[in-house]
């Protein structure tokens, strides 16, 4: 049994300047596509990585309290941070 193929209905067209043209031109060669299966290719992989939405994290109100609280009251530092400042000292100086 034959699948019936696919038709594409949709139509894109743009405007480049003649040196981004080639430049696409010579980018779709490389990857042995054509320039408009190049360019379908690589816009398509880029929607989808602009689509995926961004993710944010919101840390329980105890976490940023501490967060906040050791910002404005730093504990002070111990010998191991102070030799670890040292070091850092002397291979950047």
């Amino acid at each position: 049994m034959t699948k019936a193929l696919k038709t594409k209905e949709e139509r894109i067209e743009l405007r480049v300047r003649p040196q981004d043209k080639r430049l696409l031109e010579k980018a779709a060669q490389a990857q042995g596509l054509s320039l408009s299966s190049y360019l379908v290719t690589r816009s398509l992989h880029a929607a989808q990585e602009d689509a995926i939405p961004v993710k944010t994290y919101v840390p329980p109100k105890r976490d940023v309290d501490l967060f906040l609280r050791l910002l404005e009251n730093p504990p002070a530092p111990n010998d191991k941070l102070k030799a670890a400042a040292r070091r850092y000292q002397k291979e950047m100086s």
